[in-house]
């Protein structure tokens, strides 16, 4: 499935929302939605105990509308939320020049809050 989803993404050549899901189904990605009121969010807690998988609500379309499916391929922000959710404590750099394009993701050993973590 990943590798898939990454022959997928480096296929692209414009940002694709079918893409933007299946990053968000492959992460188990989940709302975060400060501004929800309590029976909003209530609802969503109740409507999840029905699914045995964390991203039921990104099949049930009033939900991925209402809370949002980050746009992964179109905005570099959400792909870097997302790394900093699943990698916490890891360093990471995407850069480009004349004679590559680069990324790359490594443990920050040195990192106060996660480095002795990342250690073990």
């Amino acid at each position: 499935m990943i590798e898939e989803l990454i022959e997928r993404l480096e296929r692209l050549e414009a940002p694709d929302r079918a893409v933007d899901f299946a990053i968000a189904f492959a992460t188990q990605h989940r709302p975060t939605y400060p501004e929800a009121n309590f029976s909003v969010a209530e609802s969503f807690a109740e409507h999840e105990k029905k699914h045995d998988f964390a991203t039921a609500w990104i099949a049930h379309r009033p939900w991925h509308d209402l809370f949002g499916v980050p746009a992964f391929t179109a905005d570099l922000n959400a792909p870097v939320k997302l790394l900093e959710r699943i990698l916490p404590g890891f360093a990471w750099k995407v850069g480009t020049c004349c004679v590559s394009d680069d990324a790359w993701v490594v443990p920050d050993l040195n990192c106060p809050v996660h480095g002795e973590r990342l250690l073990k």
